[in-house]
């Protein structure tokens, strides 16, 4: 079973004043957000309740009884529709959409309604996304709409929409719970062998979920871990680098086979090499840093 996702808050050690009081404003939405209350750790809780019945279920179907692993894949489906609605990713990519298609339109105004509510909606997703990323280019666009750069406010909400990837996290859930669906139909025929297959189509999506999240996690670490290693906070610097490290071991024993693989290992290893000498860095480590971050991104963005 795959090591729990690293919450935002573990995530900061003693951060430069901007960036930190960027970051804790993810710890509140902002007025006018809609749905249910829910934080990183509801989110993960939920995961976690999702996990520990697959796991049973995985279980169960190398038995003989249908109806036990049916129940135990109900309990699957029911965590995955607790985080469907809970993560609201499904409101987050209309509202992102909905902020595309009025700047796009000149309706600019209409546009920083919309960004506002992406801006509400975002931060219990804190585990799967690029947190610096999301708040600077949700804030850019946010300040374009409102100064009436049209262009500026389209790129800004492009670069935050791939910063979250919510339709790619939602397509996540939702293959689980077709699996549930195909596999609780299985059941019904006494199948074992077809539900079983199912059964592991159901833990390829939420390995998915996983991935996405520490593929995340590993660029905003690394992308930090830079930075402070260019301002000389060399012990903080080996903190991010650190856990972005763990982070990649998550993705790569997640995605083995997947493509890109082999270059998540390359970029992993390369930010090992500055993580291993971070205290007594040589001459362009921050660069490689970046570039390991950049290779990361790509991969995390090719995700579908």
């Amino acid at each position: 079973m795959s090591a729990c996702t690293i919450s935002a808050i573990d995530r900061r050690p003693a951060l430069p004043a901007a960036l930190a009081l960027a970051l804790a404003l993810l710890a509140a939405p902002e007025a006018g957000a809609a749905g249910p209350a829910a934080g990183p750790a509801d989110l993960q809780r939920i995961v976690e309740r999702a996990d520990k019945a697959l796991d049973k279920a995985e279980g169960a179907v190398r038995g003989r009884d249908p109806g036990h692993v049916s129940l135990l894949l109900k309990r699957v489906d029911d965590e995955l529709a607790g985080l469907q609605e809970a993560s609201r990713l499904e409101a987050l990519a209309a509202a992102i959409d909905a902020a595309r298609d009025a700047a796009r339109a000149g309706d600019l105004q209409a546009s920083a309604g919309s960004i506002q509510r992406c801006r509400g909606l975002y931060p219990p997703l804190s585990d799967y996304v690029v947190l610096r990323q999301a708040e600077e280019s949700s804030r850019s666009a946010l300040r374009a709409a409102q100064s009436g750069d049209a262009q500026g406010c389209l790129e800004a909400i492009d670069r935050f929409d791939a910063s979250v990837l919510p339709r790619v996290l939602l397509k996540r859930i939702q293959e689980g719970r077709q699996g549930v669906a195909r596999a609780r139909t299985a059941m019904v025929r006494s199948d074992m062998k077809g539900g079983a297959e199912e059964v592991a189509g159901i833990r390829r999506a939420l390995d998915g979920l996983r991935y996405a999240g520490a593929l995340s996690r590993a660029v905003f670490g690394l992308g930090l871990g830079s930075e402070l290693l260019q301002q000389g906070a060399l012990v903080a610097a080996r903190d991010q680098v650190q856990r972005a490290l763990r982070d990649l071991r998550v993705a790569g024993e997640l995605g083995s086979g997947r493509d890109g693989s082999a270059a998540l290992e390359q970029a992993r290893s390369a930010a090992e090499e500055v993580w291993r000498r971070i205290t007594r860095p040589q001459e362009g480590d921050a660069a490689r840093l970046l570039d390991a971050r950049q290779a990361i991104d790509a991969i995390r963005r090719r995700q579908r």
